[in-house]
């Protein structure tokens, strides 16, 4: 009886043990790759945030991102079920210079998206952070 128990011990243990220090050393090498694919997300992030120039003849709906002020930043990243598959999200709030907010979203598999925030709206989403537009 004890014989059989140690055996099943050994038959479960081992393999749990050996598969554990498996995966602890390649720890650093998963988190130099995760780190790799991440930069390379932000880029394509920072990339699409960039090319949202939206020219108007009304000043409060133009926007240049060389002239806007983010004021609020949400970024999710992490692997999805299969190897090697990752998933990134960001979502940015931007302040035109006429106090006009502006909402851009990039997520990879999805077509990035831009639009314009209303002011109630948007004194709800950014609390503290929100300033009322300059002529109000």
């Amino acid at each position: 009886m004890r014989l059989s128990l140690l055996l099943c011990l050994l038959l479960v243990a081992v393999p749990i043990a050996v598969a554990t220090m498996l995966i602890i050393r390649r720890l650093p090498e998963l988190r130099r790759e995760e780190e790799a694919q991440q930069k390379t997300f932000r880029a394509a992030a920072a990339r699409v945030y960039q090319a949202h120039v939206v020219p108007s003849n009304d000043p409060r709906f133009s926007f240049d991102p060389a002239t806007a002020t983010v004021v609020h930043e949400y970024e999710a990243f992490g692997r999805k079920r299969h190897p090697g598959h990752w998933f990134y999200w960001m979502e940015r709030i931007a302040r035109n210079p006429s106090g006009e907010y502006f909402r851009i979203e990039y997520g990879t598999g999805s077509i990035s998206r831009f639009s314009h925030i209303e002011h109630r709206i948007a004194k709800i989403v950014l609390k503290d952070r929100y300033q009322p537009p300059e002529s109000a």
